[in-house]
């Protein structure tokens, strides 16, 4: 559920505004089953420590039990919407690189495959180790991006989550009509294959393009003390 609220949110910077709002609707199984509870009680503490850290109000949602089959239950699904504000059209930012763009990733690409639909397909399982959340990480690479997009430093931005920096970058090469050159050992990571690199649903990361890369990186030195 944090991963959720992370990439609502994400989607909300990486076009230049700010989050004031957020929904949810709980979807599980049977909760009479301490397993399926447990998870919806881990659901309800993430959205409290979200909202709380962050000071977002959640100002609506629902729940929805007993979703099962002959077969089983369905999985944990917690569903976000999150409301966005932004402070002026000079400040949306879009998706889009353009031919000379330099790329950059903020944020650090762990080895966090479980949950997956990569790993579901590629190993018939469903488990490992989940992408965990940091929330004050999370802030602080949020705050980045929003600087940068309002000092107009950058010429896109895209969150990178739901299928990782592989599926980013093709959403972002697809909405240009134009190729992206990348070379992965210039990533941030600590993955052990290069597979996992590509598909790490890692939260609070983000990409994004500029043509001017030296105001850029002064900018970025100045945020190292955000706190």
């Amino acid at each position: 559920t944090l991963s959720c609220l992370s990439e609502a949110r994400a989607n909300i910077i990486s076009s230049g505004g700010n989050a004031i709002g957020i929904v949810d609707h709980l979807q599980f199984g049977n909760p009479e089953n301490p397993e399926i509870f447990w998870t919806f009680q881990k659901s309800i503490k993430a959205l409290i420590d979200f909202s709380d850290f962050n000071k977002i109000p959640i100002v609506g949602g629902k729940v929805s039990f007993y979703n099962e089959t002959k077969i089983g239950p369905i999985k944990p699904s917690p569903v976000i919407g999150m409301l966005g504000l932004i402070e002026s059209r000079k400040c949306i930012s879009k998706i889009r690189p353009s031919p000379g763009d330099t790329l950059y990733i903020v944020g650090i690409t762990g080895d966090e495959m479980g949950g997956s639909e990569y790993v579901q397909y590629l190993n018939g399982e469903i488990g490992g180790t989940v992408p965990k959340l940091d929330l004050q990480i999370d802030s602080i690479n949020s705050q980045i991006i929003l600087k940068v997009i309002r000092e107009h430093l950058i010429s896109c931005s895209h969150d990178c989550s739901k299928g990782g920096l592989s599926i980013a970058l093709t959403e972002m090469a697809i909405d240009s009509n134009c190729g992206i050159n990348i070379d992965l050992d210039t990533v941030p990571h600590n993955c052990k294959r290069i597979d996992f690199l590509l598909f790490s649903e890692t939260p609070s990361r983000f990409i994004i393009g500029t043509k001017n890369e030296e105001k850029l990186e002064k900018a970025f030195s100045k945020f190292k003390n955000l706190k």
